[in-house]
Formats: structure tokens, sequence, C-alpha cells
């Protein structure tokens, strides 16, 4: 990781303002904004009207819908995205996946009906990781069919996940070696565990001061949060996206694709647990 270096000049008040600001001085390692600037939109969705006007789905997979920015966590939630029949709600579990940029909307599929229309309202609220709520709100209609899901392989630590760490972030000039950067130790599992999981995050003094970022949510997360990689700073390192600060992981190398990434948010989702060796 880098440190950022404190700028001298006058640094303007508004968020969007710093960011810019913060970005445009050659001193201060801060990423531009994900997406670009303005509220989060749709892109897609495993919902999508078809021929008559409703989109079917499994009732054994979650819906998902996509975004083109990405999203404050907290503002993911039963209230800005609601499952109803009529107008009684059902209670999903709402789940944002930052390395998709998608929310997911999980039922249970034994309280599922074949023989009814579900509304799935996507509603005001939602907002970008940089505080920017949308006014857009949106209403899909669904019916779900008793119909096989496609089944994920989930990953593991020792199989998955470490060997991507370790091999690239995880050398003694980095996040390895006796005295590993930031206490950070990604050279092993045992390291991986011991130092990240549940361990809130470090990070290099800003400029500003970080009281926006802080105000938003950011300040304090750790760098794995078991069951929660939108919640996990390591996810936004490796992304590069967002609200991280200083270099993206890993330091002055290719960044890991997507793909990559995504192994280590579904390990962090499954609850990022070590397997015996």
């Amino acid at each position: 990781m880098i440190a950022v270096r404190v700028c001298a000049a006058r640094i303007p008040r508004s968020f969007a303002a710093r960011v810019a600001f913060a970005c445009a001085l050659a001193g201060c390692d801060l990423p531009p904004a994900a997406g670009g600037v303005g509220a989060p939109r749709i892109t897609t969705s495993s919902i999508e009207p078809g021929a008559r006007g409703f989109a079917e789905h499994s009732s054994r997979a979650p819906l998902w819908i996509e975004f083109d920015r990405l999203l404050l966590p907290r503002s993911v939630s039963r209230a800005t995205v609601q499952v109803l029949t009529g107008e009684v709600g059902l209670t999903p579990r709402v789940r944002y996946d930052p390395t998709r940029r998608r929310v997911t909307i999980e039922l249970v599929s034994s309280e599922l009906r074949f023989d009814v229309e579900y509304e799935v309202r996507v509603r005001q609220g939602l907002t970008s990781w940089d505080g920017v709520a949308s006014s857009e709100a949106r209403a899909y209609r669904v019916r779900f069919v008793d119909r096989p899901a496609e089944v994920e392989r989930v990953p593991t630590l020792r199989r998955d996940v470490a060997p991507l760490l370790v091999a690239n972030c995880g050398s003694p000039a980095c996040h390895g070696g006796a005295h590993p950067s930031m206490g950070l130790d990604l050279s092993s599992p045992e390291g991986i565990v011991r130092s990240a999981v549940g361990v809130v995050s470090v990070e290099w003094p800003s400029p500003s001061g970080s009281v926006d970022r802080g105000e938003l949510g950011w300040a304090g997360f750790v760098r794995i949060s078991p069951g929660e990689p939108s919640e996990s700073y390591l996810v936004y390192k490796l992304l590069g996206d967002g609200p991280v600060r200083g270099a993206p992981m890993p330091r002055g190398a290719q960044p890991l694709t997507n793909s990559e990434i995504r192994v280590v948010s579904a390990w962090i989702a499954a609850g990022a647990r070590d397997e015996p060796p």
C-alpha cells in the first residue's frame, strides 16, 4: 500500500469536489469514483419481463438486479428492495455483491406459490458509494416455476482463495515476511485468517481528514467480514474502486481478474471459513 501524501492546497467543502480535487493532484493517491458521477442506475436483472409481461424464475434460485455503480451497502435492504404479492410483503434476505454490483434477493422456496404473480419493487433510496441517492423506482412482475437452479461451487480458503492472495499479494515486499505491510499477512491461509477475518482495516491518513467518508460509514470496515463481501474492505482494495484509499491491490502488478476477485468474494459470502488442511 502507498501512503497518501498531505496536499497543502485548500480542500473544497463538497464531497464530489473533494474527490475531483484529490484525484487531480499527483500526490493524492485516491481513485476516481467507479462508474462515473451520478446516482446508481439498473443495468440488467434476472427478472426482465418476457412476452407475457412478466418473468419466469426458478423458485430455487435468488433473484438478482445489477447496477452501473458501486452501492453503499447499508442502503441495500428490505426498505429499498421489496417482494410482494398483492399488498402482502415477503421477508427476503437482501444482499449485495460489489464484485458484480449485484443485489440478490433470496426467498424461501417452500413458501412460494406457482399460481401467484409477485412484484419486485426497487424503491428510491439506493445510494452510490459516494452518497448520491437514486430517485429511480422500478417494478418487476415475476412468476416462479419449479425447475432446478444452477449450483455454483463454493470456493474454499486453501484450495481457491489462499493461492490467489499468496501469489499476488503475499511477498515479503508487501503482505508477507516478518513484517507484512499494515499488519495484513496474506502469505498463508493461517495468516489470512489471523490478520484479516474480523480484523478492522487500517488506512493511511488522507488530505481531507475523511469526514465525509466517515459519515457514509466506510471508516471502520473490517478487512474480511464473514458472510458480507459488501462490508469487507479487502474486496474493495482488490477491485480498486469506490472507497479505497492508496494503491489498489496488488500494488505495482496486474490486478486480479474479475473472476478471481469473485472467488474471494464468494468465499467471504459463504462465511470465510478455514477448512482443515
